[in-house]
């Protein structure tokens, strides 16, 4: 049994301002309910699975890019039936969760709208995640300040532009050995 299916559909709103960014469950419902709704090609060409806030919506918009993917119709059966491939249908609400999707969306043409508020919680976490990660490089200080600071400053720049990919930093060393094997590759 899950904790996250139709009994627990509409997952009660947090308290603190850190948990409000990530307030995102409704937003994924709406975007996902959209989807559901017709508005899948908006939606799938918006939002990653990982933009996602929780991780059976991450998993429900990877199939919907799959099916879409293939040029199979997005719909709870549809869907359900990637999932249950996947192995991840019940952990995910089973079918019955999908359908609650769908009903929570009064239709498709809103997509855009309801994609906006995860994408911007899904940079939120992105940008907490990068500055924890160069947090715990700066307590370790195994690389020089100003080579950390420059690879910060291109990581925060990429996010700025959504261009991160949520690689996180790299060791120097990690940069060196990378281009290195990619010279000797096309030699």
């Amino acid at each position: 049994m899950t904790d996250f299916g139709p009994e627990n559909f509409w997952p009660t709103l947090r308290a603190s301002k850190r948990d409000t960014v990530m307030v995102t469950e409704l937003d994924d419902i709406a975007a996902l309910g959209a989807a559901f709704r017709g508005g899948a090609a908006t939606v799938l060409e918006l939002l990653a699975g990982s933009d996602c806030y929780h991780g059976a919506h991450r998993d429900i918009l990877d199939a919907m890019a799959a099916l879409q993917g293939r040029g199979e119709p997005i719909d709870p059966l549809t869907v359900a039936e990637e999932l249950l491939q996947r192995g991840r249908l019940e952990a995910c609400g089973g079918f019955e969760y999908l359908v609650q999707l769908r009903e929570s969306a009064f239709s498709g043409s809103n997509a855009a709208f309801y994609c906006r508020p995860v994408l911007r919680a899904a940079r939120y976490r992105d940008l907490m995640s990068h500055c924890e990660e160069y947090l715990t490089l700066c307590r370790e200080q195994e690389e020089e300040p100003e080579t950390l600071a420059a690879q910060l400053a291109c990581q925060l720049h990429q996010l700025a532009q959504g261009q991160a990919g949520g690689t996180g930093p790299r060791r120097l060393a990690e940069i060196v050995r990378a281009e290195v094997a990619r010279i000797e590759r096309q030699e």
